[in-house]
């Protein structure tokens, strides 16, 4: 099973605010396999798609700078930068903060 949780603003509107299966999709890029396990190594970033409904896809490249929390294996939280654009139209710039649990072996 698998939990998830999107949010997308654009100009003081939301477009998207959802848990539904299917509103975003996170996989780790780098040499970290899906799904996650605590015996495999930490991904260097993410690669993000998330369905906006009328506004179409948004597609997002995060990368890792810098870990600023781990937990024994189980919980990383990172710092870094992304890259992305909406229907492949003007690439946008950011910084990230993200985090990953690993829950099985």
């Amino acid at each position: 099973m698998e939990y998830v949780s999107s949010f997308v603003s654009k100009h003081d509107k939301i477009i998207v605010s959802s848990c539904d299966a299917g509103s975003i999709r996170v996989r780790p890029s780098g040499n970290s396999p899906y799904p996650p396990k605590i015996s495999t190594p930490n991904p260097t970033g993410f690669t993000i798609e998330i369905n906006l409904g009328e506004e179409g896809v948004m597609n997002v490249e995060v990368t890792a700078e810098a870990i600023s929390l781990a937990a024994g294996g189980l919980y990383t939280e990172w710092v870094g930068n992304m890259t992305g654009s909406v229907n492949g139209g003007k690439q946008m710039e950011g910084v990230a903060s993200f985090e990953m649990f690993k829950l099985t072996n």
